[in-house]
């Protein structure tokens, strides 16, 4: 009877101690778990055999470049044909106007006329080779394209042609700056009226040498510059990445050695 009666009333202690944690008394010795035994080692895996999901990411390893690729590389870079865009700004300019005549009340009066010319900007596009841009016939030239010949005997002709204009107007210059000698010592009407012809015909050839000459100029100066005058925007992309892989061979580069620096962006304009 006396073992029934401990029984019951032991019952719900132990419950309550099942669901609370563990209470020691002061000074009791804590209870820690035994030791694994000699026969029980940690799993070792081969480095060579751990799985891809498993391995823990490291460093990046990038192999060395030797100073003879790195040499090359630099090389390209220096070398290679490249396609900038452009912005150019025109106009700005002042022209003034002076006059003046003698006012019957109020003296000399002088008038001043200002004009400003406004600013205004064009895009194109050129070959460049590092930081210097390069006229179109050397660019063709350079990359071996059988137009070259072709264009600069163009551009020469037209050259040719401006200097033949600019002698008629220097010779129509040397003719209006006698006729100014002339006048000064001529002693009679009729030489003032021959010498004042000879100014007048200089003159009229000086201007008309210096209109006619100023065109082919101008052609032969935006042909040399301008490679949208003689080529497409595609025709220009294919002499460029023909002349970098030339010269991406003869380096003995790989089109990937090369990729990075041909995505680099372009060198800011200023030479």
């Amino acid at each position: 009877m006396t073992l029934f009666l401990l029984a019951l009333l032991s019952s719900p202690v132990r419950a309550q101690d099942a669901s609370a944690p563990l209470a020691i008394p002061s000074g009791a010795p804590v209870p820690t778990a035994a030791p694994a035994s000699a026969d029980e080692q940690p799993l070792a895996i081969p480095p060579d055999q751990v799985p891809p999901s498993l391995a823990v990411p490291g460093p990046r390893r990038h192999p060395g470049l030797s100073p003879d690729k790195l040499a090359a590389l630099r090389q390209y870079q220096a070398e290679r044909l490249q396609i900038h865009g452009e912005t150019e700004l025109h106009g700005g300019g002042t022209t003034v106007w002076a006059g003046g005549w003698w006012g019957p009340r109020w003296g000399p009066v002088t008038t001043v006329a200002i004009a400003q010319e406004p600013i205004f900007a064009t895009r194109s596009w050129g070959f460049y080779q590092g930081p210097q841009r390069l006229d179109v016939p050397d660019a063709l030239q350079l990359a071996g394209d059988p137009r070259a010949p072709e264009l600069q005997a163009r551009i020469d002709h037209k050259r040719a042609a401006a200097r033949g204009w600019r002698t008629v107007a220097g010779a129509g210059g040397v003719a209006l700056v006698t006729s100014i000698f002339g006048n000064a010592t001529a002693s009679n009407l009729a030489e003032h009226q021959t010498w004042g012809t000879v100014g007048l015909a200089g003159g009229a050839v000086a201007v008309v040498g210096l209109i006619a000459g100023s065109s082919p100029a101008a052609e032969a100066a935006t042909l040399a510059r301008y490679p949208a005058h003689t080529l497409s925007p595609a025709e220009a992309r294919a002499v460029v990445d023909a002349y970098n892989d030339h010269l991406r061979d003869r380096l003995g580069l790989s089109p990937q050695d090369v990729w990075s620096i041909e995505q680099a962006p372009p060198p800011p304009q200023g030479f």
